[in-house]
């Protein structure tokens, strides 16, 4: 699934085919296979605020319901495990806020800015930051981050089931680790005559990974050595 500008698309064979309504989403996460939640704007002629706060759909991204922050929140960024919700909202200078309840409630721990995160899929308690001046890593649900030392400056960053971190770092260039995040390897570049800003990243496993690159779609089956382009903008 890709989340863009103009609305919610999955991925076929033959390209992707939009599944939502024409509206920008920023932040978007699958939290499981029946809930998808997201944020961004709405699209010309709905009757909703500037900022859509938490929205979620049960239907694959036809249709989106408000959670919560309607009119208050642009979450940039979203990453989530049962019911605890990790956003980044734009509209605070990049606050991290932080749900317990299936984003009904939310509390600011008071963490660094931020441009991504990601949860461990195997302890939501552990989550990975990225920031001005590297990542940080929290193993207390977020209320307390520490400075992963001697670590590259990173823009996006996804953790695969597997326990494989992926990350980009504001030229594309793609960041690797197999220790929970405490180090890294630079193992590649999106590049694959793509060139442009990169702007999202889903790891599979150690060895598959997605990247957005200015607006295209690219795929690696070697650890983000190389990358395919599988949709170009």
């Amino acid at each position: 699934m890709i989340a863009s500008h103009y609305g919610l698309f999955r991925l076929h064979d033959d390209g992707p085919r939009r599944v939502s309504e024409i509206q920008d989403f920023m932040g978007f996460a699958v939290a499981d296979e029946d809930l998808l939640l997201a944020s961004g704007h709405p699209g010309e002629g709905q009757d909703a605020p500037a900022n859509l706060g938490l929205i979620a759909s049960a239907d694959g991204g036809a249709t989106w319901e408000d959670v919560s922050l309607s009119g208050e929140a642009d979450f940039h960024a979203l990453d989530a495990m049962g019911d605890r919700i990790y956003g980044v909202d734009a509209t605070s200078g990049q606050e991290l806020l932080i749900s317990d309840d299936a984003g009904e409630t939310w509390q600011s721990p008071g963490a660094p800015a931020m441009a991504s995160l990601a949860i461990d899929p195997r302890d939501a308690d552990t989550v990975l930051g990225t920031t001005e001046s590297g990542p940080v890593i929290s193993t207390d649900g977020g209320q307390s981050f520490t400075p992963v030392a001697e670590a590259p400056i990173l823009h996006h960053v996804d953790w695969a089931p597997d326990g494989t971190i992926f990350a980009l770092d504001p030229d594309a260039g793609v960041h690797r680790s197999k220790d929970n995040g405490f180090t890294w390897e630079h193992v590649g570049e999106v590049d694959a005559g793509v060139k442009g800003y990169p702007e999202a990243l889903h790891a599979v496993d150690q060895d598959e990974v997605w990247a957005a690159v200015g607006g295209s779609i690219l795929h690696s089956t070697d650890g983000g050595e190389s990358f395919d382009v599988i949709h170009e903008s």
